[in-house]
């Protein structure tokens, strides 16, 4: 796997990280230097996800981010196996579609809010934790969604778990900032994973939305490019920012 050096001796968390958006930050990062500690609760693909990078640079670990002591462990596990964690992509999140509001289910409601929020949470808390026990610098990019920034029917305990991500993201980021943890979030349109298909399929309910800017879907890799372009030096003016990679949906 050839290097840039651009995340050269750096160590990061990616949740999330078996397919689609994570799976394509984590084989990035790792092309550019970076050692990978790759988080997901689907034990058998994320396993396969790594054995198909081909490299020692990235560890599989299991974790079920709405799960706090699992949290702490595939944390602890990730330090074990590479030294001080510098960089977190926060990506972890399901996506359920169910009925508009007055018909929807509590048991979806509860398990969005789990995973999404929940896990989001757990999982920024112990990266900043770490960094804060050993005085250090760090770099966090949460996954939100253009559907916090612009919704569709049927979605809206999803849209709500969204919307939380950017509280998070702005309140660790004014929090953290001052110690030189910088936190913002990406928020993609729709994209090519397996996640997407439930809405994406003709009668889907992002079809009732209205046309973006540039109509087709994106491939992981193009958020993946800003993912990584927040995670670098490169963003080192850029704290608390919710960026947009939507194809102008939000627009």
């Amino acid at each position: 796997m050839t290097t840039s050096g651009r995340f050269a001796g750096k160590v990061a968390v990616v949740t999330g990280a078996a397919q689609g958006i994570g799976f394509a930050v984590a084989s990035q990062l790792l092309a550019e230097g970076c050692k990978v500690a790759m988080l997901d609760v689907d034990k058998a693909a994320l396993e396969q996800a790594v054995e198909s990078l081909s490299t020692t640079e990235a560890r599989f670990i299991p974790c079920d981010v709405s799960d706090e002591a699992s949290v702490a462990e595939a944390f602890a596990s990730a330090a074990e196996a590479f030294g001080p964690i510098n960089l977190l992509h926060n990506n972890a999140g399901i996506l359920i579609v169910g009925d508009a509001l007055a018909e929807s289910s509590v048991a979806d409601f509860d398990r969005l809010m789990a995973i999404n929020v929940r896990g989001s949470y757990l999982v920024l808390r112990e990266f900043i934790r770490r960094l804060r026990a050993d005085d250090r610098p760090g770099n966090a990019v949460n996954t939100t969604s253009s559907g916090a920034l612009r919704t569709a029917p049927a979605m809206t305990a999803y849209t709500m778990s969204k919307h939380a991500i950017i509280g998070l993201t702005r309140s660790a980021a004014i929090e953290y900032g001052p110690f030189g943890i910088r936190v913002n979030a990406v928020a993609p349109g729709r994209v090519d994973t397996p996640m997407a298909a439930a809405v994406t399929k003709p009668g889907g309910a992002l079809e009732k939305v209205a046309p973006r800017p540039i109509s087709r879907m994106a491939d992981a890799h193009e958020i993946a490019r800003t993912v990584t372009w927040l995670l670098s030096d490169e963003s080192s003016f850029t704290v608390g920012s919710i960026v947009a990679v939507d194809g102008g949906n939000a627009a």
